[in-house]
């Protein structure tokens, strides 16, 4: 993954999404990055359901206290 050159072009960091190429002579540049996939609205959803679970059984433990 990263940036890639077939000539005289070369790159300060070629394995960040953002950097610098130094360009001696005509060529190619070609990025090779890969997504990541975001899986934060799963949390986010999860971590809401465990909450109400928490909630809902505190609740059922103290009516029980009484």
């Amino acid at each position: 993954m990263g940036w890639e050159t077939n000539s005289s072009i070369t790159f300060t960091n070629s394995s960040s999404a953002a950097t610098n190429a130094i360009v001696n002579s005509a060529g190619t540049i070609v990025a090779l990055f890969k997504a990541i996939p975001s899986y934060t609205l799963e949390y986010v959803a999860a971590a809401i359901v465990v909450v109400v679970m928490v909630i809902a059984l505190a609740a059922v433990l103290l009516r029980r206290r009484k």
